[in-house]
């Protein structure tokens, strides 16, 4: 019996380092993942500032162009009588 015994510890040693590994690279890989998340949440971040930023200028090009035909108006108005004057 002491042969088995001795068997039993040894197998006993085999899996507590095998369950340790495990552990070992199940932390590690919580790890990584946990950085991954962070850097996600940074890109999502980062992303929505931007979007918000565009639609900013987007807003500000509408305006720009809603303005261009009052001004092509005007310009028109101001050349027709500039015209008229001239004759």
């Amino acid at each position: 019996m002491p042969a088995s015994a001795s068997d039993a510890c040894k197998g006993f040693a085999v899996v507590a380092s095998e369950v340790k590994n495990l552990a070992d690279q199940t932390a590690k890989v919580t790890e990584e993942v946990g950085a991954q998340v962070q850097d996600i949440q940074s890109a999502r971040e980062t992303a929505a500032s931007s979007i918000e930023v565009v639609g900013k200028t987007i807003i500000e090009i509408d305006e720009v162009a809603n303005s261009i035909p009052a001004g092509v108006e005007e310009q028109s108005a101001a050349t027709l009588e500039i015209a008229r004057n001239v004759e």
